[in-house]
């Protein structure tokens, strides 16, 4: 008086598809990690990269039209009377 063959059997069969896929994912596991990071990584110097170059553009518009130089310097730097 057990269970009919066909259900243990695809209950077996389920449970070592279950088994399989998980010892996959163990396996796979490190290898996954590490893309996780070195895209997480990439991400994160991007953004500072980003972050440089607007500080950078920003830092430009802020500058007085001209040479460049610091506003109340004339030539030989010294100060405009």
């Amino acid at each position: 008086m057990g269970m009919p063959e066909k259900t243990d059997k695809a209950s077996h069969a389920r449970a070592e598809a279950l088994f399989k896929r998980r010892e996959q994912q163990r396996i796979d596991a490190p290898v996954a990690m590490a893309e996780y990071r070195a895209a997480q990584q990439a991400a994160l110097t991007r953004m500072r990269e980003l972050r440089q170059l607007r500080l950078e553009r920003t830092t430009q518009r802020r500058r007085p039209a001209g040479r460049g130089e610091p506003a109340g310097r004339g030539e030989g730097g010294e100060e405009a009377v």
